[in-house]
């Protein structure tokens, strides 16, 4: 491990606090009534919050994505903290149900022999 190493590491984390800052101040300045109306139609109860973070979600297939957006809204305060819940929850659920049936499509021989493949190649054990 060198010196510098942490520098990138630091550096990276820095322009992320920072996009995420920005990210914050321009949806706040951004956000009107008619957003604030239709995010608290969207998410006015748990069971619907959820159905809009799953629509979400599934759409752009990014748990983080969707997150960040949930997090941006939250803190222009165009939702509430409760309202973010049931969005946040799908969208982890969503991700956990891709990565079911991936996992369950890995069972055929081309995804079998791919992993059998990188197993090999990236193999902690030394053998």
């Amino acid at each position: 491990m060198d010196v510098f190493d942490p520098l990138p590491l630091m550096g990276g984390l820095c322009l992320f606090l920072r996009g995420m800052n920005v990210m914050g101040e321009r949806t706040e300045h951004r956000t009107g009534n008619g957003l604030k109306a239709l995010l608290g139609r969207l998410t006015n109860s748990k069971i619907k919050g959820f159905l809009a973070g799953l629509g979400v979600t599934t759409v752009i297939q990014s748990f983080f994505a969707t997150t960040a957006m949930v997090v941006g809204f939250v803190n222009s305060k165009g939702m509430t903290l409760k309202q973010s819940v049931g969005v946040i929850d799908a969208a982890a659920q969503t991700m956990d149900a891709h990565a079911a049936l991936r996992t369950i499509k890995q069972e055929d021989p081309y995804y079998a022999e791919k992993g059998r493949e990188y197993s090999e190649k990236y193999s902690v054990s030394g053998s």
